[in-house]
C-alpha cells in the first residue's frame, strides 16, 4: 500500500476519534445546531452517540454490518448515523420519499428516538413539534426522573396514549392551557393529562 501524505489519519477524520477528542476538549461548545435553534454540546452529543450504539448493539447490529435508514433528516437520523459509525457499521440511507406518507405513519406509531433518546426525551421532543405548530396553546410537559426502566412496551403504549389524549384535544377541545404530567414513584406510573377545554356536551 502507497502512503499518500495528504490523506489524514484515523484519528482526524473517523467519527467515534473526532467525537472523544472534542467531547474531550470542547464538552461544553455547540457541536450540532437543530433547525428551531435547539443545540447539542459535544459532551451531550458523545454521550447520545453512545447510547445509541448500545441501543444498535443490543439489537445485533455489529462492525462492517450494513444498515438501512429510512428517516428524515432529524435528530433520530443523525443519531443513527452516528451510533453506527460508533461501532464501526455502515450507514446506509434510503430516500423517505419513495414511500410517500408511509414513513410518517410508522414514526408516528412508533417513533424511533424511543431507542436511541428514551421515553422522556421523545416525548419532549413530540411536546416542542406541538409547540411549534400551536404557538397560540401553552403545552406545559413534566416528567420525572424515574423512566428508564419501564420497558419498551410501557414506553410506547405512554407514547400512543399522550399522543393520542393531545391529538383529541387539539382538534376538539379548543383549550388554550394544556398539562401533562409523568412520573413513576414507588413502581407506580402516574400519567394526568389536563386541559381547560370545552370538554363533552352530557345534555
Amino acid at each position: 500500500m502507497v502512503f499518500d501524505p495528504r490523506v489524514p489519519s484515523f484519528a482526524e477524520c473517523v467519527l467515534p476519534y473526532q467525537l472523544e477528542h472534542w467531547a474531550k476538549e470542547r464538552a461544553d461548545q455547540v457541536a450540532v445546531i437543530f433547525y428551531g435553534g435547539e443545540t447539542w454540546t459535544w459532551a451531550q452529543t458523545l454521550q447520545m452517540t453512545r447510547r445509541s450504539a448500545a441501543g444498535l448493539r443490543a439489537l445485533g447490529v455489529g462492525k462492517g454490518d450494513h444498515v438501512l435508514s429510512w428517516q428524515p433528516n432529524n435528530k433520530e437520523a443523525l443519531l443513527t448515523w452516528f451510533g453506527l459509525n460508533y461501532l464501526g457499521a455502515v450507514y446506509v440511507p434510503i430516500n423517505v420519499a419513495l414511500r410517500g406518507k408511509m414513513h410518517s405513519i410508522i414514526r408516528q406509531l412508533r417513533p424511533g428516538s424511543l431507542d436511541n433518546l428514551g421515553l422522556a426525551e421523545t416525548l419532549k421532543d413530540m411536546v416542542s413539534g406541538w409547540r411549534s405548530q400551536h404557538s397560540a396553546i401553552n403545552v406545559d410537559l413534566f416528567v420525572g426522573e424515574s423512566l428508564g426502566h419501564l420497558g419498551e412496551a410501557i414506553s410506547i403504549n405512554v407514547y400512543r396514549i399522550i399522543q393520542e389524549a393531545m391529538n383529541n384535544c387539539l382538534k376538539h377541545a379548543e383549550a388554550k392551557n394544556i398539562s401533562i404530567s409523568l412520573d413513576n414513584k414507588k413502581k407506580q406510573l402516574a400519567l394526568v393529562f389536563k386541559d381547560d377545554g370545552v370538554g363533552f356536551d352530557t345534555t
